[in-house]
């Protein structure tokens, strides 16, 4: 049957191909090459370690069901850059992040009034070298 207004990619769907999922040792060259890069890069986008973490291992998901073949790694670490950064935007428009706070915030903010405590000149306390009534020494 054909479909007059089909479009036609030069991607398959994975039912009409189904491909095996890339080897683990090329997930392992891939994460040590880029790793650091795709999670500094996720770490930019969201501004939080856990989210960062949490983009990382999205990505690194989606990397084995990828069927098309990666030219040079330059190709490689263009599409991993990618699909970080798409990542980060559908993490972005997630409705539970647009309702929760992130920990980091509470954990700065708690650690500056600490800071700003400490620092702060305190006041002499007075001790009496007398004793109280009632208290022996």
């Amino acid at each position: 049957m054909h479909i007059p207004f089909k479009r036609t990619t030069g991607r398959t769907d994975a039912a009409d191909n189904p491909c095996p999922l890339r080897s683990d040792a090329f997930l392992r060259r891939a994460m040590d090459a880029w790793g650091d890069t795709v999670y500094r890069v996720a770490l930019a986008q969201t501004g939080s370690p856990s989210d960062a973490d949490d983009v990382y291992q999205d990505v690194f998901m989606r990397l084995p069901e990828h069927t098309a073949a990666f030219e040079s790694d330059e190709h490689l670490k263009a599409w991993l850059l990618r699909v970080t950064i798409n990542c980060c935007h559908d993490f972005a428009r997630l409705s539970w992040n647009r309702r929760t706070g992130g920990l980091e915030q509470e954990h700065v903010a708690a650690a500056r009034a600490l800071q700003q405590r400490s620092t702060a000149p305190t006041a002499r306390l007075r001790f009496s070298s007398t004793t109280e009534p009632g208290y022996s020494s």
